[in-house]
């Protein structure tokens, strides 16, 4: 008798552990449970033979229901949902075998539907829509065994076609159309399985041309215009393979050209020359794989030098000189990899010297001379790494009005 009684206890005992188990490793038969690190539970999955077997569920730390599925003998069966944290429905579908199938919904936080699909054989086919959380249509169109076939349109918040194109395979191929949400047509280009190919335009609201582009392989190719609202144009450029090449021209609103210069490889190459909206050049630089290199040179409205400037790599290098209007120097330094290094002189508009300092290494480090129109010394200083040693002033007869040492 006794042996039966503690029979029964351990079959009661096994029973119970059968049917509800906590631990990381989920029993071959009964309810498995998971936990948060605060208590609450986080999963709950039923099993049968080793498989998942019945009503699984997750759920959020505050206790809602985060999600539910049924499984039969390992695999997904029936109806599926998802949750927001506050309760709100997310998500709700159909398995079959493992496989999403027939119709689809998800949902904002709000109620409203979000997208709608058809899932057949675990992929979407057929129609669907996809909305924003207004409940305003945003895209529809139809899905062939997971890939996008034939017209899908994309709508505004307001309702209004936003654009429209034609897909094959998953791929867009054939016209494809943007408009602004007045109505007005906005783009128009050809696609051809996915990429860009030949001339794609793009309109102003008033219906007048903004930019005729060329592609090939989806990159741009040839020429690309660019035209103000009144018809002017306002850019001119060349492309090679998806990279700027070749000569490249901009206007000014009055026709004028405002810069011409030359790209190769997607750099700046060769002579750049900026001009006012007269048609007289204000500014001639030359670049050497897109950084400045050589003689810049600005022009006063007259046309005479303004800065004549050296570049190396991108940096100031040798000689720098400004003028005035009349042609007269006026400053002159000398730069060593972007920095002042030797003299640096300016002038009088009369020609004559007004003041002269030694740099090294863009750091004052030398004497430093000033002096009055009539050429007498004014000033006279010594520097040493950028640091004041000796200062002396002079009256306009020559004799030294302060000494600072």
């Amino acid at each position: 008798m006794f042996k039966k009684i503690i029979f029964s206890f351990l079959f009661i005992f096994v029973g119970i552990i059968s049917i509800s188990s906590c631990g990381k490793t989920p029993p071959a038969n009964g309810l498995h449970q998971e936990f948060y690190e605060s208590g609450s539970l986080a999963k709950e999955t039923n099993y049968k033979s080793g498989r998942k077997h019945g009503l699984s569920s997750e759920y959020y730390s505050n206790g809602k229901v985060k999600s539910e599925s049924n499984y039969v003998s390992g695999k997904r069966e029936g109806l599926y949902r998802e949750y927001y944290e506050d309760g709100q429905l997310q998500r709700e579908g159909r398995y079959r075998n493992d496989e999403l199938v027939g119709p689809d919904r998800s949902y904002y936080a709000n109620g409203q539907v979000k997208a709608e699909y058809i899932y057949e054989d675990n992929q979407i086919h057929g129609p669907f829509k996809e909305h924003y959380e207004n409940g305003q249509l945003r895209q529809t169109g139809d899905y062939i065994r997971g890939q996008k076939q034939g017209l899908v349109m994309r709508y505004f918040q307001s309702g209004k076609v936003q654009s429209t194109a034609n897909f094959k395979s998953g791929l867009e191929d054939g016209d494809r159309r943007e408009y602004y949400e007045a109505g007005q047509i906005k783009r128009v280009e050809n696609l051809l399985q996915g990429q860009v190919e030949g001339m794609s335009r793009q309109y102003y609201p008033s219906g007048k041309l903004m930019t005729l582009e060329g592609f090939r392989n989806g990159k741009r190719q040839g020429i690309f215009k660019k035209y103000s609202e009144q018809g002017t144009l306002v850019f001119l450029w060349n492309y090679q393979g998806g990279k700027l090449a070749g000569e490249g021209r901009e206007y000014h609103d009055n026709g004028e050209w405002k810069r011409i210069y030359h790209h190769h490889n997607d750099l700046l190459h060769g002579l750049v020359k900026e001009f006012d909206d007269n048609g007289r050049l204000q500014k001639q630089e030359h670049y050497i794989k897109g950084k400045k290199g050589g003689k810049v040179k600005t022009f006063y409205a007259n046309g005479q030098l303004d800065t004549l400037e050296s570049y190396r790599y991108n940096q100031l290098h040798g000689l720098s000189q400004g003028f005035a209007p009349n042609g007269i120097l006026v400053r002159e330094a000398n730069f060593l990899d972007g920095l002042l290094d030797g003299p640096v002189r300016e002038y009088y508009k009369t020609g004559q010297l007004k003041k002269e300092t030694f740099y090294k290494s863009d750091k004052r480090d030398g004497p430093e001379k000033e002096y009055y129109p009539n050429g007498t010394l004014q000033f006279e200083r010594l520097y040493e790494n950028g640091q004041l040693i000796t200062s002396q002033q002079y009256s306009f007869n020559n004799q030294v009005a302060i000494s600072t040492h």
